[in-house]
């Protein structure tokens, strides 16, 4: 699960940076422009600013690594507890 975590954090990042790179460009005022609803074949443009694209960067890698450690962490519990009630 850890190694799908990474892999997919990977992507996710790359694919960001590159968007950030090659789709999106700064207006002289600091707005950054980038295509709408992160589709790079996009051709309507939204203004976002720095914080926003890399907080949508960065939280969704967050969000999958906390959500999956629970899964683990609640799947490994109810194998626990399957084992204890096979050893009774």
């Amino acid at each position: 699960m850890i190694r799908l975590w990474i892999a997919a954090t990977v992507f996710w990042v790359t694919f960001r940076v590159w968007m950030y790179t090659s789709k999106c460009f700064h207006a002289g005022n600091k707005a950054l422009w980038c295509p709408a609803g992160g589709d790079p074949t996009s051709t309507t443009i939204v203004r976002t600013d720095e914080l926003r694209f890399w907080l949508v960067t960065v939280l969704p890698s967050i969000w999958i690594l906390v959500v999956g450690l629970l899964l683990w962490w609640a799947l490994e519990g109810f194998r626990r507890r399957k084992d204890d009630k096979t050893k009774h």
